[in-house]
């Protein structure tokens, strides 16, 4: 119990950290430019319009309701309560990787900035995985302010990883194969489209996939005059569009055959007068 409240308050001090260090890193800004003037510098093509990084703010709006839940649901049954400390640990290793990115984007390491991209999607893997394992016992209120923040974040850091990566390759002067960086933004875009595809089909996940759809939407809104980046942008989404509906049918069968559940409360037992 002592570790389990431990935990509780680092992810709530964490988070607050991180906040701090995204609200810095933008308004001071650390090394002299915000995120995306630094994400501007390089000759890459898988990077979305400035407005699409505005889903930071509904990011860090769901990760706060997260952290707000997970300090006072304090009666959760024995099983979710195990859950939920596995899913702390894996939050706050996360927010660790989170700030130490910004902190080398911002001071021109972006090579060096892949490696606690990684950790941070691993950390959201295996919190996602630690969900989905026992997401039948979650109750309603467990899906909206657990599962569906880590979601919301999974699918913005899993594009976000192909774009770090990308600028990581390009910075060591990496051909893409021989293949133009306009052509290897399209590849990627499949690949991010084929991702949220497994999600949609294995795990019923409308949020990720819309996410995905909403990054690449935006590559399509920065670079309009760009032939492949806008026809494959296009074509994906049209793809995407396919798998949010499959996503959202497998979405509503989980949730009519009890997943979340509605309560975990044992019935009472009535006296016998």
């Amino acid at each position: 119990m002592k570790q389990n409240t431990f935990l509780r308050g680092w992810v709530l001090i964490l988070l607050v950290f991180s906040l701090f260090v995204n609200a810095m890193a933008n308004y001071l800004p650390i090394g002299g430019k915000t995120t995306g003037e630094i994400s501007n510098q390089f000759d890459i093509f898988f990077v979305p319009a400035a407005y699409v990084f505005s889903i930071w703010g509904l990011i860090y709006v769901a990760l706060t309701a997260f952290a707000i839940y997970q300090t006072f649901s304090l009666h959760a049954h024995k099983s979710r309560l195990e859950n939920m400390q596995m899913i702390r640990m894996w939050f706050i290793l996360g927010a660790v990787a989170n700030s130490t990115w910004i902190f080398l984007w911002h001071l021109g390491y972006p090579v060096a900035s892949v490696v606690p991209m990684i950790v941070l999607l691993v950390s959201l893997v295996m919190a996602y995985a630690e969900i989905e394992r026992r997401v039948k016992k979650f109750t309603r209120a467990d899906w909206w302010l657990v599962h569906a923040p880590f979601s919301l974040y999974l699918g913005w850091i899993s594009v976000a990883t192909i774009a770090n990566i990308s600028v990581a390759l390009y910075v060591l002067g990496w051909s893409h194969c021989g293949v133009g960086p306009e052509t290897w933004a399209a590849m990627m875009m499949v690949v991010a489209a084929i991702v949220a595809g497994l999600m949609a089909y294995k795990h019923h996940d409308a949020i990720f996939v819309a996410v995905v759809m909403w990054a690449i939407i935006g590559i399509r809104a920065k670079f309009p005059g760009v032939y492949i980046i806008s026809s494959t942008a296009e074509l994906t989404v049209i793809a995407l569009m396919a798998f949010l509906l499959v996503a959202l049918v497998g979405w509503q069968h989980k949730m009519s055959v009890g997943a979340p559940a509605k309560s975990i409360r044992k019935p009472r037992k009535r006296r016998k007068k």
